[in-house]
């Protein structure tokens, strides 16, 4: 769908808008994997959402709990499910699993425009507008061809069977 020009996450999705009937919608980066076991994630998503409070819900994960992630955390939640960056040079304590419910109308008014939906996301949290939930299952980074391993082993202990691709 990007032909052209490299969209970035924001600007891909913009251009995308005219193919998504839902709304709110699910973002998903490919980088990643989840393993839910008994609880269907994507289903609390739904269930927490709330239009009128939220432009974003992410689902994030403990970084103390990350296994063969070798970057920093992406936020910091509040005990109200508010969503931060935190201060330069302090801690954050998730990491962003790559799946985010959305709004449509936060896309509104960029098509045609390069942009991260970092841009959105930072200005949904000034507006305390940006939530996420904590993920309790495995969750799985597979950017990197040592987290591709480790990710397959993961999922054979767990009796899957599955092969990253």
């Amino acid at each position: 769908y990007e032909k052209d020009i490299l969209l970035d996450t924001g600007g891909g999705i913009t251009k995308a808008l005219d193919l998504i009937s839902s709304d709110p919608f699910f973002i998903f980066n490919s980088d990643t994997n989840r393993v839910d076991y008994k609880r269907d994630y994507l289903t609390k998503m739904l269930d927490y959402w709330n239009a009128k409070k939220m432009d974003f819900l992410l689902l994030l994960y403990p970084v103390e709990k990350a296994k063969k992630y070798f970057k920093n955390g992406d936020f910091n939640l509040s005990n109200m499910n508010l969503v931060t960056r935190g201060k330069k040079n302090v801690s954050r304590n998730y990491i962003y699993t790559g799946i985010c419910l959305a709004s449509q109308f936060q896309f509104n008014n960029n098509l045609g425009r390069v942009y991260s939906i970092n841009e959105l996301w930072d200005n949904s949290i000034e507006k305390s507008k940006l939530y996420g939930i904590v993920f309790n299952g495995d969750w799985l980074h597979v950017g990197s061809p040592e987290e591709i391993i480790y990710a397959e082993k993961k999922l054979e202990i767990n009796n899957l069977n599955l092969r990253i691709l």
